[in-house]
């Protein structure tokens, strides 16, 4: 009966574990609480360099007198390090 019971809690202690991670994942993914749009740039054919961006990005939210901000993550690091810039 021991063996069953230990079998038990080690399974119940597995699937808290699953279940708490893939919470913590999806929380992480999420970026900025609070924020619920975004646009999320894939793919980059480096038509245009980052200033000519950065530029757009300032002009489209000056022009709309909306707050933008900018995430990057640190590759580096598998993107546990965020960059934020906020652009107003």
């Amino acid at each position: 009966m021991k063996n069953v019971t230990k079998i038990t809690v080690f399974f119940i202690f597995m699937i808290t574990t699953f279940l708490f991670l893939n919470f913590y994942k999806y929380y992480d993914d999420i970026k900025l609480p609070g924020y619920n749009k975004a646009i999320v740039i894939e793919n980059w054919d480096k038509k245009h360099n980052k200033e000519e961006i950065n530029k757009l990005l300032v002009k489209l939210s000056s022009q709309n007198n909306i707050s933008m901000i900018r995430v990057n993550e640190n590759y580096d690091d598998n993107g546990n390090t965020k960059f934020l810039a906020q652009y107003n």
